[in-house]
């Protein structure tokens, strides 16, 4: 089969690392792979050589925009997919748009966000729902909220999670020990980790507050992971919050990071099924968060989530966590490994989506 994914972009984030795993999936099941992208820097991409990918270096210029398009066109007349998935709002739309001057025998758009940018976009999305064979988003919340704005009909979407790499999100002792001595951190101290890009979906003034409400100690210590979190720098020393938080911006070793940490905490605005939980689970982390979206679509019994901008009700949950002993965080971090594994596995994903490739919703 001749898969083709369109993605808005191929920077650090949840559905870039989708893609990425997809192409990847469906490569080792011989299959031909490509990946269009709109605009951006490459900062993720898959590791089999065997995926082509192609930049359309899209600005925000109108002949720019034009320009992209019509070389898209004349790259899918020319790649001849034998089905066409794009990811996020920009290529979905793009994508539906062009299928009227170029052919396209299969067309599935998935949404990663129960908040896809305001009513405009919204009302894009209904007026172009039938030059796509099927809408997806990832969390059944999100696709609730698709319906409710009537971005798309009930029998016109569907919800898919995104698949965990269960291999590549794991326990692990040596790398426990090895990115805690990195970090500096002392014996008893509780690793917490945060992972997202600095902007108002993942409402960091929200954590940073919770943080600064805890009674002073010294038992454990957030690393935020992500793109421009080093502006947060000056609030952190507002809040007197400088000993429990260190920001370590943008990196590539999240996987090793998650490994070593005990707790991944989160407080977005909104969301769609974000990625991030259901990794941080698969490393046998604990998990707090706000029920943005779907995030609490990931949760076990064990876990919990607390309504979003609240800042005292993140705070208590972090502090519950914390005065949790090792034992009890070791149970639930393998309870959340094993419903990951059940449920959201990479492998199960895949199936899912080969038997949508063919045809079959």
């Amino acid at each position: 089969m001749n898969i083709l994914y369109i993605i808005t972009g191929l920077g650090m984030g949840g559905a870039e690392t989708q893609v990425c795993n997809l192409a990847d999936e469906f490569s080792k099941l011989g299959n031909k792979i490509s990946i269009i992208y709109l605009t951006g820097e490459k900062v993720v991409s898959p590791n089999c050589a065997d995926v082509n990918i192609i930049a359309l270096n899209m600005d925000k210029s109108i002949l720019s925009f034009f320009k992209a398009f019509c070389k898209l066109v004349k790259l899918i007349n020319s790649i001849k997919p034998d089905v066409v998935h794009t990811h996020m709002v920009h290529a979905n739309l793009f994508t539906r748009i062009s299928r009227v001057f170029c052919s396209i025998p299969l067309l599935i758009s998935t949404a990663h966000n129960s908040n896809e940018g305001g009513k405009f976009r919204m009302l894009t999305y209904r007026y172009t729902d039938k030059l796509a064979d099927i809408t997806t988003n990832v969390g059944q919340e999100s696709v609730n909220a698709f319906i409710k704005a009537k971005a798309a009909p009930k029998n016109r979407i569907i919800s898919m999670p995104n698949g965990i790499n269960i291999e590549r999100f794991k326990a692990s002792r040596d790398i426990k020990n090895n990115i805690r001595a990195k970090l500096k951190l002392k014996h008893n101290q509780k690793m917490v980790v945060a992972v997202g890009r600095n902007d108002v979906q993942k409402d960091y003034p929200n954590m940073l507050t919770a943080i600064s409400l805890l009674p002073s100690n010294e038992n454990f210590k957030l690393f935020i992971v992500g793109l421009d979190v080093e502006e947060l720098q000056p609030e952190i020393v507002k809040l007197g919050i400088s000993n429990n938080v260190e920001l370590l911006g943008l990196r590539k070793d999240v996987d090793q990071l998650m490994a070593a940490a005990d707790i991944l905490l989160m407080s977005s605005a909104w969301e769609g099924l974000p990625i991030v939980i259901g990794e941080a689970m698969a490393s046998e982390c604990n998990i707090v968060t706000t029920d943005a979206g779907g995030c609490k679509e990931w949760l076990t019994r064990s876990e919990a989530s607390v309504p979003v901008k609240n800042s005292q009700a993140l705070a208590d949950a972090l502090q519950s966590k914390l005065t949790l002993n090792d034992e009890d965080l070791m149970t639930i971090g393998k309870a959340n490994r094993n419903h990951i594994v059940q449920q959201f596995s990479l492998a199960g994903i895949v199936a899912k989506w080969d038997v949508m490739y063919n045809g079959n919703f």
